[in-house]
């Protein structure tokens, strides 16, 4: 409006093309694009807004958050951390020497070791829960060089549970019961009746017979042997001052001497 003043107050006779620079047409019109480009980017964003929708694909416990009423966002940034609550991953250390009487979930549908987890010092000594062993996890622990294998349980934070069913807390130890494969045809002898390179001290007709026995598996109390003891065999459960095979022994009760069965 300034410029088309200025311009009838001159006087001068301007042909088409000319006219329109001093009265800022072009200059009008791109500022009116601007307008109308603000107001359409305005429309897309108020449709956006609309349609936004903040879900999870699964159902979750939110851990942290990232963002608040009022913050602006793009694709890509963080908005939260979740954490699934229909099932947890307990990963457990395992000997090497173990691994051969565990019983994996192979495939989809099959369940695997039932597992017994415990965790004393926030549940006390008479509450645990179960899970299932799934898979190994094929890397050996950097530090202690013993395997790892994944424990699955459902409704970790007993959301579904019975009243007073404790709920696992993300992070924490605990201490975990595998149930391993059925054995057949063996001997379960308590740990300190083995002796020294694996033997075992039976009287047989009053003396001392030094066997030789196979130990199938070893566990924090008792060893279980395929093969060296037989049924009815009497193990001595006393410590000898002298060891010589075929020296002479006697009963000094009925609990002398342990028969195995």
């Amino acid at each position: 409006a300034v410029a088309e003043q200025d311009f009838e107050l001159l006087g001068e006779e301007l042909d088409e093309g000319n006219r329109h620079l001093v009265l800022r047409q072009p200059q009008l019109k791109q500022a009116r694009a601007q307008v109308d480009f603000a107001e359409a980017a305005l429309r897309r964003a108020e449709l956006d807004l609309q349609r936004t929708r903040i879900s999870a694909p699964f159902d979750a416990q939110i851990l942290s958050r990232d963002v608040a009423t009022g913050s602006q966002v793009s694709t890509g940034d963080s908005l939260a951390r979740l954490v699934a609550t229909d099932r947890y991953w307990v990963s457990a250390s395992v000997p090497l020497s173990q691994l051969r009487w565990l019983r994996f979930a192979e495939r989809d549908g099959e369940e695997g070791a039932p597992v017994t987890l415990r965790h004393e010092a926030a549940w006390g000594p008479s509450q645990s829960r179960q899970g299932r062993l799934q898979r190994l996890v094929g890397e050996l622990d950097a530090n202690a060089r013993l395997a790892r294998v994944l424990v699955s349980v459902e409704d970790p934070l007993a959301l579904r549970a019975e009243a007073g069913t404790p709920s696992l807390i993300l992070g924490a130890f605990v201490r975990t019961a595998i149930e391993g494969r059925a054995l057949d045809d063996v001997v379960r002898l308590d740990r300190s009746l083995l002796r020294r390179e694996d033997t075992v001290w039976v009287m047989e007709d009053g003396a001392l017979d030094i066997r030789d026995v196979t130990v199938l598996l070893r566990d924090d109390d008792y060893v279980y042997l395929s093969e060296g003891l037989d049924q009815g065999d009497q193990v001595v459960a006393t410590d000898l001052a002298t060891v010589v095979d075929g020296a002479a022994l006697r009963l000094e009760d009925a609990a002398g001497a342990e028969t195995m069965e």
